[in-house]
């Protein structure tokens, strides 16, 4: 969604106090995120993410759209997930009718992340609304977001074809990187509160 030489960060405050979700990425596919100190502080007891962000959590979004302007959205989360919250902020915020979801694979014994896939679908301007519902049903009935054993395989070895057919136009690949700049940084440290600054420089 972004163009040279844009930017985008977001930044989640849950319900939790201080319990918040950061990340960014660029036009290039350079993608990082952190959580703050105060996750590691919450009750080991098994507290569910939706229960983390709760009733007050709050998306926010800072793209960097070039020339040095920004620009800034903030929706509610009424779903308590980041997915759905998503695809609800570009709802909101753009007027955009969006759908967001995600397949993440565990390595429990490594206690991390072994591989992922997610889709955001956008209509373009005057789409049909009932064509999202398709590729829903398109995504949902095929392997994309189900087999672990195919994780090694090219996204579009799985998907099936988009309704009316389609082709694909660029792909692209997304890597962990942080070049540690004062540009590559300013879109999240715009997304800081006062008290957050301070904290970073204490």
């Amino acid at each position: 969604l972004l163009k040279e030489p844009q930017q985008m960060s977001l930044k989640i405050k849950t319900s939790s106090p201080g319990a918040n979700i950061f990340a960014d990425a660029d036009v290039s596919g350079n993608v990082r995120g952190y959580l703050s100190e105060e996750w590691f502080q919450l009750p080991s007891d098994g507290l569910s993410l939706e229960q983390i962000i709760g009733s007050r959590g709050t998306m926010q979004v800072v793209q960097e759209t070039g020339m040095k302007r920004m620009f800034t959205g903030i929706t509610d989360m009424p779903y308590a997930n980041i997915t759905d919250d998503i695809s609800h902020y570009y709802g909101q915020s753009e007027q955009t009718l969006t759908w967001v979801t995600i397949n993440l694979c565990i390595d429990h014994q490594k206690q991390r992340v072994s591989s992922s896939r997610g889709i955001l679908a956008q209509l373009l301007p005057g789409g049909n609304p009932g064509l999202m519902q398709q590729v829903k049903e398109m995504v949902n009935g095929s392997d994309f977001m189900l087999s672990r054993y195919q994780q090694d395989k090219a996204h579009h070895e799985l998907l099936l074809s988009p309704p009316g057919g389609g082709a694909i136009l660029e792909t692209k690949p997304l890597q962990w990187y942080c070049e540690c700049s004062k540009e590559m940084l300013s879109g999240m440290l715009l997304s800081l509160d006062r008290e957050e600054l301070a904290s970073l420089v204490l």
